[in-house]
């Protein structure tokens, strides 16, 4: 999968920062879990060829040992690519406290049919639960693959960014209010379902000026398309 030159850049930025900063490139044996950094809360994700995926009809979720960072603060991210068969999604999860609704902000963009495409995304929370933020519907441009962020931009807003040409500027963002009627906590994690793929994760609390040289500070000024 292709690695993002911008995911290395804000990693370098962060720790010389000073920011809570977890990353986990995946590059390691296959394995029917992510790893010692990671606690599986629900079968199953797994690592097969150096990246991160399910390979199944469960609602898989891992979250990220030790991390902990108030939602309104952290931005979690990672390169995705959609699955070739069967419905599959990624979900990127922060504000992390159970698997019960409305106790996690999950993030996700799907696969719909399995044609290698993903069309749809969710604002949902706890483990793929369509409750709290503003549910399903469809992306305006559909992508096999992209890096994608979430973040808050305030109390009650979330959002989704994607980037399909890995350039470091969203081409496509997306947002929910709703965020500060849910029980949330501090955990991150990723969500995974059917074949869908992850790489590259990175969940940080960036400085303000690493903030700005990534693009996320001033988002607004970036943004091309708003659902």
């Amino acid at each position: 999968m292709r690695k993002v030159i911008i995911t290395s850049v804000l990693l370098a930025l962060a720790a010389a920062a000073g920011a809570q900063t977890f990353s986990d490139d995946f590059n390691r044996a296959n394995s029917g879990t992510l790893g010692s950094n990671w606690t599986l809360v629900s079968p199953t994700t797994q690592i097969i060829n150096n990246a991160a995926t399910n390979g199944s009809s469960s609602l898989g979720l891992s979250t990220v040992n030790g991390y902990s960072a108030a939602y309104t603060a952290v931005t979690v991210s990672a390169d995705v690519q959609s699955g070739q068969s069967g419905t599959s999604y990624v979900a990127l999860v922060f504000g992390y406290a159970s698997t019960s609704a409305q106790q996690a902000i999950f993030i996700k963009i799907q696969d719909n049919d399995g044609n290698g495409t993903f069309d749809a995304l969710g604002f949902y929370t706890g483990n793929n639960v369509n409750s709290g933020l503003s549910g399903f519907g469809s992306l305006s441009t559909p992508f096999s693959r992209a890096h994608i962020a979430v973040w808050a931009s305030d109390a009650n807003t979330v959002n989704l960014g994607v980037d399909t040409d890995f350039n470091g500027t969203f081409d496509q963002t997306y947002s929910s209010t709703g965020a500060s009627s849910l029980a949330l906590g501090t955990g991150v994690g990723l969500g995974l379902y059917g074949t869908a793929i992850a790489d590259n994760y990175l969940a940080v609390v960036p400085e303000p000026a690493t903030l700005l040289v990534f693009g996320l500070g001033a988002l607004a000024l970036r943004r091309r398309r708003q659902a």
